[in-house]
């Protein structure tokens, strides 16, 4: 093998691995493991929008694939039926694939539209009368 055909060869070997998949989405399960206050509900048919006050919900991801729900809405108020979740501890698992992020609590599934350092936007991934779950630190 001359130096040309080795150099073109170490190349080529230098592209596939620069264009691994296993490192083009980084994973970000770490910015969930954290208390995140509920800000507000949107969508559905009916189209409404509940604001939540600081701790009225409260969802605290571990780091052993739980997170503990704090309920604080009253049973009677409309935005009770919106919640989901009782207080208690739930399992959750997340995904990135092909940078379509992806959370499942219990057995409710939500697409994440945005996750930062201090915002958590979750949709249940129906188009016309799906709902939009929008949390913060």
């Amino acid at each position: 093998m001359n130096k040309e055909q080795f150099l073109v060869l170490a190349f080529g070997i230098f592209l596939l691995q620069s264009c691994s998949p296993d490192e083009s989405i980084p994973i970000q399960d770490n910015l969930l493991l954290n208390t995140w206050h509920m800000q507000q509900i949107s969508g559905g048919i009916a189209g409404i929008n509940e604001q939540f006050d600081t701790d009225e919900l409260t969802w605290t991801f571990l780091d052993n694939d739980s997170i503990e729900v704090q309920n604080n809405v009253h049973p009677d108020s409309s935005k009770y039926l919106f919640c989901l979740f009782d207080s208690g501890t739930y399992s959750y698992t997340f995904t990135d694939t092909s940078g379509v992020q992806s959370l499942v609590i219990d057995q409710y599934h939500f697409n994440i539209s945005d996750l930062t350092d201090t915002l958590l936007d979750l949709d249940n991934g129906a188009v016309a009368d799906g709902f939009y779950y929008r949390l913060v630190k």
